[in-house]
């Protein structure tokens, strides 16, 4: 599963994922899905990786 993959997944309501945590590209989509989609006000942790 690529990372547009599992952005468009995830923004639709993907709850659970088999994903690889070396791949750089799919952690930070995954961080700016969880970013997009929780409705966080601050962006605290996406900014600090």
């Amino acid at each position: 599963m690529n990372s547009s993959a599992f952005g468009v997944l995830a923004g639709v309501g993907l709850d659970a994922a088999i994903l690889n945590p070396l791949d750089r590209l799919v952690m930070e989509t995954a961080k700016t899905v969880k970013l997009l989609c929780a409705g966080g006000i601050y962006c605290d942790a996406y900014l600090c990786g």
